[in-house]
């Protein structure tokens, strides 16, 4: 297939996870419950309570370098902090899940020949803003704090032992990047020729959940429920996907000073990503969600991967569906600002 068939049939896939995502939950079930927004008390001298961790998907809207159309994502956050106490610092332990959707991941089988199993991780970044009732321990704005791909995830040679990487290669040896070279070979990557090689780095890889039973009443079958997406892929491939792809996301534990009174609310960045609000006309009050631009480096919340020869980039902003029960109202399908009610929030103790 063309690369324009590639775009086109992102394109579609895109569109389709647009207009079927105003979503309350993600694919996969509820992300937990933040709560609803409430004060700090009444003034009084009350028993200090360590907050038990909260846990939500919450909802970004996102462009990417391949469409001109945009979809959303859910990205999940854990917040962990310690107590919240009027005035006082506090730390909090952040760490998170994106969310590959499994549209995402249809449309690039569809739109590749031969489909793939892995994609290469560049960059993976979303980032956690304070909305209000904090600072940090000086008084100045709440730090934003950026969540990045797990370590967990183990680097592999980009060719096996045998010097094949597509479909149905494998395994591939695992290496790390301290025995990297300057010219971007790695000395434990050797299945091209015997000899470390340039074409043959040490990167890391993403392996795709995927199955190749595509009997009838088969996994691919089943998970195909009539749609016929699975069957095509099994057809085009002889695998298809069977589940969205979850990364676990980490970073550090910053320290900030709750405010005298009132709730300190967390989210994803809506703030600094570049996106801005569409003032009058028709969707009065949506974002205007900046481009993804592969070279251009990732974002406050955002990724770049390849697939085979194939550069993605995609941008995302904190945001509902702009036409749904907490939008504006747009007439237009669209992403804008999240309501409080669907953050998560921990309320500021006094003693």
């Amino acid at each position: 297939m063309s690369r324009l068939l590639v775009l086109v049939l992102t394109a579609l896939m895109l569109a389709l996870l647009a207009s079927c995502s105003d979503l309350s939950t993600p694919m996969g079930g509820t992300g937990g419950s933040g709560g609803a927004a409430g004060t700090g008390g009444d003034g009084g001298s009350v028993g200090l309570v360590d907050p038990e961790p909260k846990t939500k998907s919450i909802q970004l809207g996102c462009t990417d370098n391949l469409s001109p159309s945009f979809s959303r994502v859910f990205w999940e956050i854990e917040v962990n902090p310690g107590p919240i106490v009027a005035g006082e610092p506090f730390g909090v332990d952040f760490t998170g899940r994106a969310v590959f959707h499994e549209v995402f991941l249809d449309s690039a089988q569809l739109g590749i020949p031969g489909g793939h199993e892995r994609f290469e991780l560049i960059e993976l970044k979303a980032t956690v803003h304070v909305r209000r009732g904090a600072t940090d321990r000086d008084g100045a704005p709440a730090p934003d704090v950026v969540l990045m791909q797990s370590d967990t995830i183990q680097r592999t040679c980009t060719y096996d032992d045998d010097g094949n990487k597509g479909v149905g290669a494998g395994p591939f040896s695992m290496c790390s990047e301290d025995n990297d070279n300057p010219d971007g070979s790695n000395d434990e990557c050797t299945g091209l020729g015997g000899t470390p090689s340039p074409d043959n780095p040490c990167l890391e890889f993403v392996a795709l959940p995927t199955s190749n039973d595509c009997e009838p009443e088969g996994v691919c079958d089943t998970r195909d429920g009539g749609f016929g997406i699975k069957n095509a892929e099994c057809v085009a491939n002889g695998f298809c996907v069977t589940a969205p792809l979850e990364i676990p996301l980490e970073g550090s534990l910053p320290s900030y000073r709750a405010a005298a009174s009132g709730s300190v609310f967390f989210g994803w960045d809506d703030v600094s990503t570049g996106a801005t609000l569409q003032e009058g006309g028709r969707n009065d009050g949506s974002w205007i969600l900046p481009p993804a631009v592969f070279e251009v480096p990732t974002g406050p919340n955002g990724f770049r991967i390849r697939i085979d020869d194939l550069s993605v980039a995609t941008e995302c902003t904190m945001g509902v569906n702009s036409r749904g029960t907490n939008g504006v109202g747009s007439r237009d399908l669209g992403s804008s600002p999240t309501p409080d009610s669907k953050l998560i929030w921990f309320p500021i103790q006094t003693r």
